[in-house]
């Protein structure tokens, strides 16, 4: 039961990780709440679900249809497994989560924009 909650913690601090990612610097990652991009609807708790709700969806917005890209649910599941195999001590420290974590937030950024919003640094 230990690994699976870790597992949903990595996963939920994923899904962080996208609305940082998606919304950072420019807006804020408070308001409005979390919204499909195409339709602007603002979603449901069980539509906030990291990766089980677009799974129930098929990678569709519930309300419009549009597709939802899969990086949030990649960047989820990464995250999930890393905390996973931390939780385990499968060679992963918490340093090492920490240190990833903040790599593939910066990478994400970087493929984005091309740099780096300097108060992540």
């Amino acid at each position: 039961m230990i690994p699976i909650l870790f597992f949903c913690l990595g996963a939920s601090l994923g899904s962080f990780m996208g609305v940082i990612w998606d919304r950072f610097p420019e807006n804020s990652i408070i308001w409005p709440p979390s919204h499909c991009d195409n339709c602007k609807h603002s979603l449901k708790a069980q539509q906030l679900i990291p990766i089980f709700s677009v799974l129930m969806t098929g990678f569709k917005c519930a309300f419009c249809k549009q597709q939802v890209s899969p990086v949030y649910s990649l960047i989820e599941l990464v995250m999930g497994l890393i905390f996973w195999c931390a939780q385990q001590h499968l060679f992963l420290s918490w340093i090492d989560v920490y240190m990833i974590s903040i790599s593939i937030l910066l990478s994400l950024y970087d493929m984005k924009t091309q740099s780096y919003p300097f108060i992540i640094w």
